[in-house]
């Protein structure tokens, strides 16, 4: 499925590759400074400082979102000893040594597979024109 996706995403991005290339070298001219934070007549906030108040609001969230899932795995794993993901291993992954080596592997393969999807991702965009 992820695969399929990377060729969509390229197949889209090498169709409209000028029309992009064109889009982008054309937003570069704007920036956010010339703009003002507030509306000088009626005092409200303009896109400007919007913009600048979703990237701030983007960390947080993202922060709270990965320390609940943090605390979540771990609470479920200590509590009922249970493993990240579900998984069937020909061995007894519920003794001690084993289940923590279970675990350990089990969070860097999960690293090492969205960082390698991401990174796929990222290639196909910016090798989406040639």
């Amino acid at each position: 499925m992820s695969r399929s996706l990377v060729h969509f995403i390229f197949l889209c991005f090498r169709l409209s590759y000028h029309n992009l290339e064109y889009l982008i070298k054309f937003a570069e001219s704007f920036t956010w400074k010339e703009f003002p934070a507030r509306d000088p007549d009626t005092g409200i906030l303009t896109m400007r400082r919007y913009i600048t108040r979703i990237g701030g609001f983007t960390i947080y969230a993202w922060t709270l979102v990965i320390l609940f899932h943090v605390t979540q795995s771990s609470y479920r794993m200590l509590t009922s000893h249970a493993m990240i993901f579900t998984t069937w291993y020909p061995f007894d992954a519920s003794a001690s040594p084993m289940y923590e080596i279970a675990n350990f592997t089990q969070v860097g393969l999960h690293l090492c597979y969205t960082t390698t999807g991401n990174s796929i991702i990222i290639m196909a965009l910016q090798c989406g024109g040639n």
